[in-house]
């Protein structure tokens, strides 16, 4: 080590550890990375883990991720570059690994070829090249392609949104569910995410061959699954502002958009709505009043002084000095005004 200079290495994120370091910032799992974006999980797994032996064509590859970088807001080209030189790194190892076995020679005795030999191997060759390829497309022509579903099964209740619908059919063969194109592997299976609704679902799932003979499923579920419209009702964020005895000067930020900046006459009152936060700044404290979701949460401060960043959420109050206070829903206005009371004393 030459003196003076330290050495520091400096380690370059791989296309799957940045994936799941942008899955672990963002706190969601594979499986709704897939839902979102209809990317099938076992191929997000793939990419994470660099298996690239058993993703599909590269185009469909680059439109994955195009589809992943939209959903984390990130530059699809970023992905894409670090897929196509990773991938090519894989590619040349597979070739050099091809080369070294092909250099291996087994030793063998020798034997005289020859050219009477060599054309009855080749007519032989020949023949059964065109009977396979004959019997082949002759099977293909007058029969349907093969199609077996496995999941889900006929009658079953699903208690989520999606089922994730799996099968083979014929290696050409090509795949419809629901009248919706589907990818087909090379050994004939195929995997497609699908929604449902609450009740009776029908699935259809079409196999097609290149002789346009069509075979056809149609497997019913049932869709059992509770209705979140009312849990996400209930995240939204109601609050009316009253200024008591006082002229103020109120700001509002609704999800991070000013929606009122101007003065409150005394004892006049203002409702604002959003869907997940509000933010208010006063410049009188004691004289503003809030009651939040129809509960009464009180005064923003004791004083008359600027009471700055008071974040409402339906939850919970984050004050001027950071404190938070969590809200117990359906509470009487005077439980919400003691704990308010409580965390100021402390």
């Amino acid at each position: 080590m030459t003196k003076g200079f330290r050495i520091k290495k400096v380690h370059s994120l791989t296309l799957g550890e940045k994936m799941k370091k942008l899955r672990g910032a963002k706190d969601v799992t594979l499986q709704q990375i897939a839902r979102h974006t209809k990317i099938q999980q076992r191929y997000l797994e793939d990419l994470e883990e660099g298996t690239y032996d058993d993703l599909p064509a590269d185009v469909y590859v680059r439109g994955f991720l195009r589809s992943y970088a939209e959903f984390f807001g990130v530059n699809d080209e970023t992905l894409i570059r670090l897929y196509e030189r990773e991938r090519g790194i894989f590619n040349s190892m597979s070739d050099e690994e091809s080369s070294v076995t092909s250099q291996k020679v087994l030793k063998v005795k020798r034997f005289i070829i020859t050219p009477r030999m060599m054309v009855i191997t080749a007519g032989i060759v020949l023949f059964s090249v065109v009977f396979i390829y004959l019997y082949s497309e002759l099977r293909h022509f007058v029969s349907a392609p093969w199609l077996v579903v496995e999941t889900p099964i006929e009658g079953i209740t699903i208690t989520e949104r999606i089922v994730v619908v799996q099968g083979k059919t014929d290696q050409e063969a090509r795949i419809f569910i629901n009248s919706e194109g589907v990818i087909v592997n090379q050994d004939g299976s195929f995997e497609e995410t699908i929604s449902l609704q609450n009740g009776v679902n029908t699935i259809t799932v079409k196999s097609v061959n290149s002789f346009d003979k069509e075979s056809e499923k149609n497997i019913t579920v049932y869709g059992q699954y509770e209705d979140v419209q009312e849990e996400q009702k209930e995240e939204k964020v109601s609050i009316e502002v009253v200024a008591q005895e006082f002229d103020i000067t109120l700001v509002v930020l609704a999800d991070d958009e000013i929606i009122f900046d101007d003065e409150l006459s005394a004892e006049e009152s203002q409702t604002f709505d959003a869907t997940k936060k509000i933010v208010i700044t006063t410049n009188r404290g004691n004289a503003t009043f809030v009651t939040i979701n129809e509960s009464e949460y009180g005064l923003l401060g004791e004083t008359k002084e600027l009471v700055e960043d008071v974040l409402f959420t339906a939850d919970t109050v984050r004050t001027e000095d950071g404190d938070e206070i969590v809200l117990e829903k359906n509470n009487e206005s005077e439980d919400i005004n003691s704990e308010k009371e409580d965390e100021n004393t402390q």
